[in-house]
């Protein structure tokens, strides 16, 4: 009958975990249309495909958060056309690596990788960002996941969203990326 049961309150909010060896793709509505259940994986192990529409690198950095409470194995984020807006590639690649790093502060283990950021061609300015960004984060990633294959003709009319053939092709970028860590990882949380 206590209005504050404490004891109470905490198992109503405990957060259930994913599965083990699960992997998250999180980032930007370029992700909106990836079916994750169509994604490659082996027995036992889970992707988890988790969208924001108009999500900036800093927007990310509070959407993860309870995400990150499920405990993913793997996080690949997809983020930074948004940012190409207002930012310039030092300061989104700056950003980029402080999300990184508190998701492997949050998560000891887990394995961060940065999808490449995908052209726009709904403003052209936007394009010289995205360029030094990739040049960038391909200069400091080991492991990224390369969508180049990924051209204007797979956008949507407005040039900002993928139509169905970019949808596939970065699924398809996914399903490499996922194959390469789904054939190294057997971590156990």
């Amino acid at each position: 009958t206590n209005l504050l049961d404490l004891d109470y309150l905490y198992r109503k909010c405990i957060i259930k975990k994913w599965p083990l060896v699960t992997s998250l793709i999180t980032g930007d509505s370029m992700l909106q249309s990836i079916d994750e259940k169509r994604l490659f994986t082996k027995k036992g192990k889970t992707v988890k495909v988790r969208p924001l529409s108009g999500a900036t690198v800093d927007c990310m950095m509070d959407y993860i958060k309870p995400l990150l409470r499920k405990a993913p194995d793997n996080v690949i984020l997809h983020v930074g056309t948004n940012s190409s807006v207002s930012e310039n590639s030092g300061v989104i690649l700056n950003k980029l690596l402080l999300l990184k790093s508190y998701i492997e502060k949050e998560l000891p283990g887990c394995k961060v990788f940065q999808s490449n950021v995908i052209q726009r061609t709904d403003d052209t300015s936007f394009q010289t960002v995205i360029n030094d960004l990739n040049n960038l984060l391909g200069s400091l990633y080991l492991e990224i996941i390369d969508n180049s294959n990924i051209k204007a003709q797979h956008l949507e009319k407005k040039g900002l969203h993928l139509n169905h053939h970019g949808t596939g092709r970065l699924a398809l970028n996914f399903m490499k990326i996922l194959k390469k860590i789904n054939s190294k990882n057997c971590k156990t949380h």
